[in-house]
């Protein structure tokens, strides 16, 4: 064996003779990763951050005023003010304002610098655990942070500032945009239902009108119309039976008696025209049949009654009638029928002829004062008749209009039904309209007055004194763990793929048994050990000040001097 090392043969001292074996590749390689990490935290350029809180103010308004609908929930509406705040355009006139980007401003693209821009900006909400007036976030935003990462603190500072900025104002133009056009487009609205609803109630007029007495809502008074109407008719033939039977009766009783009244032929004298001439014309009667129309008492009597006729006419008697009609016979034999004389004639017998039959319809009438009356009772009866067949033929009529209006209304409420149906939904949505249009009409007032949910700056962006980014003592520090370790494990790998033997353990379990005797290590005249404690002098030292550093070191200023010398190589 090359090397023989102690009596303890356990585990652990087995790897702590590998690293003592391999000590110098260890430490070459700790040193190695150590001095990068301590380059890395030198080089790496510094990253300053500057933020901002913004308040989400709620609408200045009592609690029990209905709320505008156009007030959504913050971050929603945070979301949309970004999408517009974050296009190419808008950043890139931030980055020409603030003079971001100056060095590769006029050879890179703008959508790059947009992109590369926008990575760097980050907006944080800010909630609160309780919010009685929202139930649809479990955390209700009340603020939010924007913030900008940059390597120049003073511009850093700007760009935050220009952002803040953009969101305000982009805020104060979407709240009054879109409370602006939803008030006009809820009017527009409400005026165009407006005129629809017009045009449904003149439809609905028109067609109530045009079918009156067959809506739906006529039905319950069509049918009363229609048993009111069937038992007035009932009422109606009752009455005309009874008119019936009063009539067969009276006529009945009409047959029985004379029209004439008998005449009192014992005092001529006291009997009235009428009487007398009756009197006269059966006393004439009676002569003609006994002595003939020559005898003289005949004669005398056709006389008295030419006599009363004449006077009852006006003075006309058969006598003038027949002497007109021989002088109209003349007259037509020498005139025309044309001539005054002809036309006076038969003017003069057409008078002539109404006054003998007025006489005679005179003479004729009845004048029995019973007959009278029991004509007059059946006139009355049959006027009573003739008026209840009058009123049960209009109510006939009047039943059948109202059973065909019931037949015909089924029909008729299909279109009525869907006409109602569509003015009541123009109505529901008109009055919706209207409500939403009057949130909306006080939502853009709020806008106005300055009084709806806005954004107000309550912390705005400082100017950075210490970048955020890198920890250059983590740095350090974990350029230190991983060298020790990757020098520790990089020595254990290489010592177990040697084939050489070290120790009595490995040397045991190649023969198979324990060895009797350790020779320990033996020095020699020439020894490297100075040497190497040379080499593990200059590994310490570097230990040491890698632990100065990450304890003293103003990585600080070193990397502001780093950023500086690479700007000034640039520039060359």
């Amino acid at each position: 064996m090359n090397e023989t090392i102690g009596q303890d043969a356990s585990p652990i001292s087995e790897y702590l003779h590998i690293i003592k074996r391999r000590r110098w590749l260890a430490a070459g390689i700790a040193t190695v990763v150590i001095a990068g990490a301590v380059a890395a935290a030198v080089v790496l350029p510094p990253k300053y951050q500057s933020s901002a809180t913004i308040l989400i103010e709620e609408p200045v308004i009592a609690d029990d005023t209905p709320r505008p609908s156009n007030v959504s929930f913050a971050d929603q509406r945070l979301q949309l003010i970004q999408q517009r705040v974050m296009t190419t355009a808008k950043l890139i006139e931030v980055i020409d304002r603030v003079g971001l980007y100056r060095d590769v401003r006029q050879v890179a693209a703008e959508s790059g610098l947009a992109d590369d821009m926008r990575s760097r900006i980050a907006m944080q909400l800010v909630g609160s655990d309780a919010d009685a007036k929202n139930t649809r976030q479990a955390k209700a935003t009340i603020a939010f942070t924007l913030s900008f990462t940059g390597r120049d603190p003073v511009v850093t500072q700007q760009v935050t500032q220009e952002l803040v900025n953009l969101y305000l104002a982009e805020n104060e133009r979407s709240q009054h945009d879109r409370a602006v056009g939803t008030a006009g487009f809820l009017t527009g609205e409400s005026n165009r239902l407006s005129a629809r609803i017009k045009e449904l109630e003149t439809q609905l007029a028109d067609f109530k009108t045009a079918n009156a007495g067959m809506l739906p809502e006529e039905m319950a008074f069509n049918v009363q119309v229609l048993d009111r109407t069937q038992n007035q008719i009932l009422e109606l033939m009752h009455e005309a039976q009874a008119a019936r039977e009063r009539q067969a009766f009276l006529q009945a009783q009409l047959l029985s008696l004379e029209p004439q009244a008998p005449v009192n032929a014992a005092a001529p004298e006291t009997l009235s025209p009428k009487a007398r001439l009756r009197l006269l014309k059966a006393q004439y009667g009676t002569l003609v049949s006994k002595y003939g129309d020559k005898h003289p008492d005949v004669v005398r009597l056709r006389r008295q009654i030419e006599a009363i006729a004449g006077s009852n006419s006006g003075g006309q008697t058969a006598a003038d009638l027949q002497q007109l009609e021989a002088e109209l016979a003349v007259a037509n034999e020498k005139y025309g029928d044309a001539h005054p004389e002809v036309v006076r004639l038969k003017r003069q017998i057409k008078a002539a002829k109404a006054a003998i039959a007025s006489n005679q319809a005179i003479a004729d009438a009845p004048d029995n004062p019973i007959y009278i009356q029991t004509q007059g009772q059946i006139n009355a009866v049959n006027a009573e008749l003739s008026t209840v067949q009058s009123q049960i033929a209009a109510l006939q009529k009047k039943m059948d209009e109202v059973e065909g209006q019931i037949i015909k209304a089924p029909e008729i409420e299909r279109g009525y039904v869907a006409l109602k149906r569509e003015y009541d939904t123009a109505v529901e949505e008109f009055n919706e309209l209207k409500k939403k249009g009057n949130q909306a009409e006080l939502a853009k007032n709020l806008e106005t007055e300055q009084m709806g949910q806005r954004l107000s700056l309550i912390e705005p962006p400082p100017l950075p004194t210490a970048p955020i980014w890198p920890n250059r003592k983590a740095i350090v520090l974990l350029g230190i763990i991983c060298g020790l370790a990757g020098g520790i494990g990089t020595a254990i790998l290489i010592d177990s793929l040697d084939g050489r033997i070290y120790g009595p353990r490995r040397l045991a379990a190649i023969v198979g048994a324990s060895p009797l005797v350790l020779v320990p290590r033996i020095a020699v005249a020439y020894d490297p050990k100075p040497r190497r404690h040379r080499f593990a002098m200059l590994a310490l030292s570097l230990l040491v000040a890698a632990g100065v550093l990450i304890g003293d070191v103003d990585f600080s200023a070193l990397g502001t001097f780093w950023t500086s010398v690479l700007g000034k190589v640039q520039t060359q």
